[in-house]
């Protein structure tokens, strides 16, 4: 890109005088360097995946992470010698937050290109609560099942799988699948034993 350079000329009498010329610097090929994903969402204790990548062969790497306090595991690299960002995050909270990675390419070892940055999402660790109103119940006796999802913000969809194991001759229950929002589930069972 564009760098402004200094120029300065001496005469033999030790006179001088200056000016600054704009040098704009071309690549043999753009080197378009990424960070892919450029947004992740993971869970807690689960390993980031970023890869970097340049037009530019021997392109190296190097990164800063701003991270919340509730995020740990993340950390700098100086050391220009990764091309991925894989570390474990742990989010100690019930809502999810985020890290951003601010990474800085390097090419044919001596320039540095424009940063790019890499936001990774921790999810807390996945929680639910169930509380049934009634233990026991009469042939189409209704009950509220309550399901509860006690994190704060989660990235992404919040699911859960829901297994229902009935006695023989019992109906009416909330059939076995997979549900994606907190609610609660009003049976009326019935027993034709």
């Amino acid at each position: 890109g564009p760098n402004n350079v200094t120029l300065t000329v001496y005469d033999e009498s030790n006179n001088s005088d200056w000016c600054v010329s704009v040098v704009t610097v071309l690549y043999a090929v753009d080197p378009l360097p990424a960070a892919d994903p450029q947004s992740q969402v993971i869970c807690d204790d689960s390993p980031t995946s970023l890869d970097l990548t340049s037009n530019i062969p021997g392109t190296t790497w190097t990164w800063t992470v701003n991270a919340s306090s509730e995020i740990s595991g993340a950390s700098d690299d100086d050391s220009g010698t990764l091309s991925s960002i894989t570390q474990v995050l742990h989010n100690s909270d019930l809502s999810a937050h985020y890290v951003i990675y601010n990474v800085i390419p390097r090419v044919y070892g001596e320039c540095n290109l424009e940063r790019i940055t890499a936001e990774v999402w921790v999810n807390p660790e996945p929680e639910i609560r169930v509380s049934a109103g009634d233990d026991l119940i009469c042939n189409l006796g209704s009950t509220v099942i309550s399901v509860a999802n006690p994190h704060g913000e989660v990235r992404d969809q919040w699911m859960y799988d829901l297994v229902v194991e009935a006695d023989p001759g019992i109906g009416g229950y909330t059939p076995s699948g997979t549900y994606t929002s907190p609610t609660n589930l009003t049976e009326t069972l019935t027993n034709s034993n």
